[in-house]
């Protein structure tokens, strides 16, 4: 019973630094995913490394850390993301995968596209090759609306 209370009490206290750190009693939301920034744990994830996928002869790269964080590259632009990825893939084979973009130079894309899309979130799907050496990236649990491959690059 005392360790419940103590787990209620360290909830409770975590609610309110977090309220406090996001300005809830000045009127905006609360958003406890702010204090978790950073702390996810991908050390043992397929998704870890740098990968890179070719667009008609401009090669668009990510790259994944194990904290969580994502950098892109492509063409000109140069941006960087918080992602969350499930660590097992689901009952489809398919993981499932939300990219919040943090930082965006607003350069030239491999598309052409300029748009600076920092706060952009996008829920997709990712589903690897058998051989981990590969991953497409999809609109829903299945390969009809995807892109790639992103090709894993060798010693990463």
């Amino acid at each position: 019973m005392v360790l419940l209370m103590k787990n209620i009490v360290l909830v409770f206290m975590i609610v309110f630094l977090a309220s406090c750190e996001s300005g809830i009693f000045s009127n905006k939301s609360l958003n406890i995913s702010k204090l978790f920034k950073g702390s996810a744990d991908y050390s043992e994830h397929p998704i870890l490394g740098r990968w890179t996928y070719d667009l008609k002869g401009c090669e668009e790269t990510y790259e994944f850390l194990a904290d969580g964080t994502r950098h892109g590259f492509s063409h000109e632009e140069v941006m960087e993301s918080s992602y969350e990825i499930s660590h097992q893939p689901l009952e489809t084979g398919f993981y499932s995968f939300s990219d919040t973009v943090t930082r965006d130079n607003g350069g030239q894309d491999c598309r052409g596209e300029t748009d600076n899309m920092v706060g952009d979130v996008v829920n997709v799907f990712i589903r690897f090759h058998p051989s981990l050496s590969a991953f497409y990236i999809c609109i829903d649990q299945s390969m009809h609306e995807c892109f790639g491959p992103f090709e894993k690059e060798a010693g990463l």
